[in-house]
């Protein structure tokens, strides 16, 4: 009896961690669906999804072209300079470039040496090297960006550059899931997305 309890518990407990997450996707494209539709186009919900994608798309097309480019620039200088709205615009422009941009910026992950006594340390990833042009206080640091786990947030340090310890061997897509999840996702994915991408890189040459 006890061991079909405990079979039928750990058939419960599977079904937990493949149910949860995809709850978690649903959850969230919900709430993306609702924040996109809350204004309606012609009455239909589905509508309006596709009249926005079609819009981003004809955008990012456009910014592309050689007549509508420079108009493109001219609008984002201008934006960067409106009081209080190059705040908010900047910001948010500056973040997601660095997530899907072209000038991706989370790709130099690192250990970070926090507490050199208790050998404290975290992941992180480096988004400035050359702080020195802030001032000559900032000689010798760099800016380390550290997500937090569970949590789509985190933190900017300034730390001296040798306290730092750079990480080529693993992918930085897959070490800001491990970090995200608070270091239960298989370590092997890490170094595995590294390979995969040198074996691709070799295969087109």
């Amino acid at each position: 009896m006890r061991k079909i309890a405990n079979r039928i518990l750990s058939y419960f407990l599977q079904g937990v961690i493949i149910v949860v997450p995809l709850v978690a996707v649903a959850l969230t494209g919900k709430y993306l669906f609702d924040s996109l539709t809350s204004y309606q186009i012609l009455g239909h919900a589905w509508l309006t999804v596709v009249v926005i994608i079609a819009v981003v798309l004809l955008v990012g097309m456009l910014a592309q072209t050689v007549l509508m480019g420079p108009l493109f620039v001219l609008f984002e200088d201008l934006m960067s300079r409106a009081p209080l709205v190059k705040f908010v615009y900047s910001a948010i422009k500056d973040l997601m470039e660095a997530f899907v941009g072209e000038k991706k910026r989370f790709t130099k992950p690192v250990l970070v040496n926090l507490i050199h006594e208790t050998q404290l340390q975290r992941f992180g990833f480096i988004t400035e090297e050359d702080l020195a042009r802030i001032g000559p206080e900032f000689e010798g640091k760099v800016a380390v960006y550290i997500p937090m786990s569970y949590s789509v947030s985190g933190n900017l340090f300034i730390v001296p550059a040798n306290l730092l310890t750079p990480l080529r061997q693993v992918e930085p897509a897959e070490l800001m899931k491990y970090i995200l999840s608070g270091g239960v996702t298989d370590l092997e994915d890490i170094l595995k997305g590294k390979k995969d991408r040198e074996g691709k890189e070799q295969n087109q040459r």
